[in-house]
Formats: structure tokens, C-alpha cells, sequence
């Protein structure tokens, strides 16, 4: 095996991505209910010191009758123009989802000829259930990487026997990995 070249897959997300650990826990398994909830209590404690801290008290600023009737009408203005966009940006994204029918049929052709090209890959109907389309296609993976091995076994160069080995077992180990993790 040669030390100038690292043929093995990378192992775990993190060494796959480059970003850090804490961002990857947050944005794959953290409890996204609980991350909403102290995101919005910290801009709730933000809003609640910066009314404390700064002068004029708030208190005083709402007695006055010129600031309840100005943040009323901001409040509805900023409720109506938040819905606005919310809808705009939902119909874009109808739309875009939609397209033209022709649109429509060739990405309906593309995913049959996904489907059909899984069916030859692992000699049956591809399945319904996307974890089980995933344990099947890595199934296969597995399989052809261990077929690959044992082809090689045979060949004379032995720094390509050690290179299809270490990448075999990386591939075949994280096939099990996988295939564990899946519901």
C-alpha cells in the first residue's frame, strides 16, 4: 500500500463534509422542536434586556397614547406583509414544482428509468420503501465490492490486491453501518 495515497472512503459525516460537529448535530439530529424553542426564548431574553436597559423605560413609551396606536398599525402591517410573502414564496414554489407537463413527463420517464435500472441492478422490483430501496442498492454495493475483491485476488500486482482490500473493506464496512442505522 502506498502512504501517498488514502484510497479507504471516509467514515463519518464530519470527514465527509469538512464542517464542524456541532453543526452537523444541529442540523441533522438534534431535536429540531427543542432547537426552535431556545432560539426563541434567547430572542425573547434579548428583547426583554433590551427594553430594561434602554432610555427611555418601554413603560413610559406605551403610556402615551401616539405609541400603542403606532405599534398597532406596525403590527398589522408587518402581519399582512409577512403573509404576502408567504404565500408568494409558497406559490414560486408550486410552481416550480409543477412546471409545464412536458416538464412533468420527463421527469416522471427519468424516475421510471431510475426504477427500472434499480429492478435490473438487483434482479427484482425495486422497492416502495426508501429504506429498504437504500438497504437493497447497498446490498448490491456490498456484494459487487466483495465480488471486485475476489477477483483480484488473483492478479499478481500486490500493491493493487492491498489498495482493492483496504477500499473493500471500507466500502463493506460502511455498507454495515449503514444498513444498521436504517428503520
Amino acid at each position: 500500500m502506498t502512504d501517498k495515497t488514502d484510497i479507504s472512503t471516509a467514515n463519518t459525516m464530519r470527514e465527509r463534509s469538512g464542517e464542524s460537529r456541532i453543526k452537523l448535530w444541529l442540523l441533522l439530529r438534534a431535536n429540531r422542536f427543542l432547537v426552535s424553542i431556545v432560539l426563541t426564548s434567547a430572542v425573547f431574553v434579548a428583547f426583554v434586556i433590551a427594553v430594561a436597559v434602554l432610555d427611555p423605560p418601554f413603560s413610559q413609551q406605551i403610556e402615551s397614547g401616539d405609541m400603542t396606536d403606532t405599534m398597532f398599525s406596525t403590527m398589522i402591517t408587518v402581519i399582512v406583509t409577512g403573509t404576502t410573502l408567504v404565500v408568494t414564496i409558497g406559490q414560486l414554489v408550486l410552481s416550480q414544482e409543477n412546471g409545464p407537463l412536458g416538464d412533468q413527463r420527463e421527469r416522471m420517464a427519468s424516475s421510471m428509468d431510475v426504477r427500472d435500472f434499480t429492478e435490473e441492478l438487483i434482479g427484482s422490483p425495486s422497492p416502495a420503501d426508501p429504506s429498504e430501496f437504500l438497504r437493497q442498492i447497498i446490498g448490491i454495493t456490498a456484494q459487487r465490492t466483495t465480488a471486485l475483491r475476489e477477483s483480484i485476488d488473483k492478479n499478481d500486482n500486490e500493491n493493487l490486491r492491498e489498495e482493492v482490500d483496504e477500499f473493500a473493506e471500507s466500502v463493506t464496512g460502511n455498507a454495515d453501518t449503514v444498513r444498521d442505522q436504517l428503520e
